[in-house]
């Protein structure tokens, strides 16, 4: 699921929830302590472990993330 949110006058952000390897897959990034750290093989499987071991739990796990984009983009 998408949603698409005015930022300011010339961007807009949007949100996105799904399942989280599908989420990973489109991801380049993650926030850690309000910091832009880029994602590698290692934080990767960091977070693929971490949501096997709760799905295996029988927990429904949803990633969140999002992108800013111009306003002229659709």
């Amino acid at each position: 699921m998408v949603s698409r949110h005015s930022l300011n006058t010339r961007q807009d952000i949007l949100f996105i929830k799904g399942a989280p390897e599908k989420i990973l897959k489109l991801s380049s990034y993650y926030l850690k302590d309000n910091k832009k750290i880029k994602l590698i093989a290692t934080s990767n499987k960091y977070y693929k472990d971490q949501y096997e071991k709760l799905s295996k739990q029988g927990l429904r796990i949803l990633a969140v993330s999002y992108k800013i984009i111009n306003k002229k983009e659709k």
